[in-house]
């Protein structure tokens, strides 16, 4: 039977420094899989159940903000990857650098094209998601003139080889800037997949 395989490579930035950390030093021989890494105050943490996954059994992740800093940091989350407004967390599977699945994001609340997003010191929020090793296509669906939604139509399992996933925070912090202070987004967690 093909199986899927996870290996965990995290990366994220952001001013003030950044890092991450891939925990794969376990000798059970299915282990479980965790990226780590920080943006300002917040550390991010994307993890799945184990290792080895059989083709078309359910691939789920779980992501973790926590403030792991002193203060209450706020910024701004919206529809940046071209989703609904209030977005928080968003993922992608790539093969090849090609998008094979896209997740809506798990929506923060509000309305609005943004939301104003508020992490009090110590607080933790958590996020799950599942992948059915289907792709998948954003497709627009118009309503009136140029107004639409976009949304994922499922398609058939993919196909044994190498897959990427980035997940990622839909927002930004006010606390976190570039050289030209303008504020800085989280870069992608990522692991990579193998199905074969």
């Amino acid at each position: 039977a093909a199986v899927l395989s996870l290996t965990a490579l995290g990366v994220l930035s952001g001013c003030g420094g950044s890092s991450s950390t891939a925990i794969t030093n376990n000798p059970n021989p299915n282990p479980p899989q965790v990226t780590r890494g920080q943006y300002g105050p917040l550390q991010f943490t994307l993890s799945t159940t184990k290792t080895v996954f059989a083709v078309g059994e359910t691939v789920p992740f779980v992501f973790t903000i926590t403030n792991t800093g002193s203060e209450t940091v706020s910024g701004f989350a919206g529809d940046r990857f071209g989703r609904e407004s209030g977005d928080l967390i968003g993922a992608d599977i790539l093969r090849d650098g090609a998008r094979i699945w896209t997740k809506d994001g798990l929506t923060l609340g509000g309305t609005g094209s943004l939301s104003r997003v508020s992490f009090n010191p110590g607080e933790s929020r958590r996020f799950e998601f599942s992948w059915s090793q289907k792709g998948n296509d954003l497709v627009f669906f118009p309503l009136e003139g140029f107004v639409g939604l976009y949304r994922n139509v499922e398609g058939p399992q993919v196909a044994p080889g190498t897959y990427s996933i980035d997940a990622r925070a839909g927002f930004s912090l006010e606390s976190v800037t570039d050289q030209n202070q303008n504020p800085q987004a989280p870069a992608p967690m990522n692991m990579n997949i193998t199905i074969r």
